[in-house]
């Protein structure tokens, strides 16, 4: 942008406006039209800028090209939720922000975690059951598997889990007796597919039985 001084000679040092001193032989800058044109130049482009067409009927233009322009503190940039899916897409990228489906009390989208630090899913918890137990699956890797099993006296049951290991996994049983238990129940082998228990009793027994990895 160009000052006074960039215009004419009769500008003070700072290429500011001056009175002149008429005593001391000193002119006053004067008025170019070359300056008006440009700070009228200057003042159309923020119009324009704005995406407002000029209007010579219309002397708040330059006020209503800025709001436009820049967004204000008092909207909580409603501006944005009103430009349109691209100009809302490139915020959010802008951000780092997840795309909303609803209000903040309703279900929003979320891509898949794939480290520590992202949000995770609800489908990325796994949970399911059939004929061998339960099993749920933390998005971490950590599983959990139950199974409440029957043992007859003096024999041994075979659990195979609902959903298989990675390894074999910490088991730990509780055990409801259909009869008095004179003598332990041993976990007598695991695997990352199954484990065996063993009742060395003459009653049967029932077991609340958990594997963890």
């Amino acid at each position: 942008m160009q000052k006074i001084g960039s215009i004419t000679t009769t500008a003070d040092a700072n290429g500011e406006w001056t009175n002149g001193n008429v005593a001391a032989g000193i002119s006053p800058t004067i008025m170019d039209a070359a300056w008006f044109n440009t700070i009228q130049r200057e003042l159309a482009n923020i119009v324009t800028g704005g995406g407002l067409v000029l209007d010579p009927a219309n002397d708040a233009q330059v006020l209503a090209a800025l709001k436009k322009i820049f967004l204000q503190s008092g909207n909580n940039l409603s501006e944005i939720a009103t430009a349109g899916t691209a100009a809302q897409s490139a915020a959010r990228t802008s951000i780092l922000a997840a795309a909303m489906a609803g209000l903040s009390t309703q279900q929003f989208s979320v891509a898949a975690a794939t480290n520590p630090a992202n949000a995770v899913r609800l489908d990325q918890f796994q949970y399911g059951s059939n004929g061998n137990g339960v099993f749920i699956k933390f998005p971490g890797g950590m599983q959990i598997c139950r199974l409440t099993l029957t043992i007859l006296p003096n024999n041994s049951a075979t659990w195979t889990y609902p959903l298989s290991f990675s390894s074999a996994p910490q088991v730990v049983a509780m055990p409801f007796p259909s009869g008095p238990l004179t003598a332990p129940i041993w976990l007598s082998a695991t695997s990352a597919g199954s484990c065996i228990f063993f009742n060395n009793n003459s009653a049967g027994a029932q077991l609340n039985a958990i594997a963890i990895l």
